[in-house]
């Protein structure tokens, strides 16, 4: 009976742990268009998700330096092109050379409601020059992994879509074949109990 109790309690637990690593599941997707622009987007398979949850890599950005630069990140939700994010940086004194900023150090997470996404694009203004523009280094062709990388989660249905590690099926199958021996183990001793009545 003990034994039973003990499988049925696993079973319930491993399912539980499984259900929380889906409905928290995360998908990456690295950016794929123009290296250095001042506006530019990119496309994808469609990714269920409520939330950015963090942006790494070289990709860096810059203003013009001789006023207030604008900078907004949209994401493709719905099909439809949601602004989620804007942000500035100050001119600068004249002579002086803008600094630059890495993207990833932006605050994320960034949440919105649950939709399919399907896009990012990243804009700024004034333009910078064509030689100078105000995003750089997002994509290196000959090494794919120095891409700018975006990571998005489903943090309530869990999430899918390219790059998503999916949670073994073996972790399920565990979870109720553990369920399962403890309900056989507790028939086992009701059957026992039934058959010493019905001798004495």
């Amino acid at each position: 009976m003990r034994m039973g109790r003990s499988l049925v309690i696993i079973g319930a637990a491993v399912a539980s742990l499984a259900f929380g690593a889906a409905a928290n599941a995360s998908t990456t997707v690295s950016w794929n268009g123009f290296s250095d622009f001042n506006s530019a987007s990119i496309s994808f398979a469609p990714i269920s998700a409520n939330q950015l949850t963090s942006i790494s890599g070289p990709g860096t950005y810059e203003g013009v330096g001789y006023t207030t630069t604008s900078f907004s990140l949209y994401l493709d939700l719905n099909g439809s092109w949601t602004d989620v994010l804007n942000w500035s940086v100050p001119a600068v004194s004249k002579g002086a050379n803008p600094p630059e900023y890495l993207l990833s150090s932006i605050s994320t997470p960034i949440n919105f409601s649950s939709a399919l996404v399907s896009g990012i694009k990243l804009t700024s203004s004034p333009s910078g020059q064509w030689f100078d523009p105000n995003y750089e280094t997002f994509s290196q062709w000959w090494c794919d992994s120095n891409s700018e990388t975006f990571t998005f989660t489903n943090t309530s249905i869990g999430g899918g879509g390219q790059g998503t590690t999916p949670l073994p099926a073996a972790a399920w199958m565990f979870g109720s074949v553990l369920a399962g021996a403890g309900g056989l183990q507790r028939w086992r001793g009701r059957n026992k109990r039934r058959s010493v009545t019905v001798a004495a």
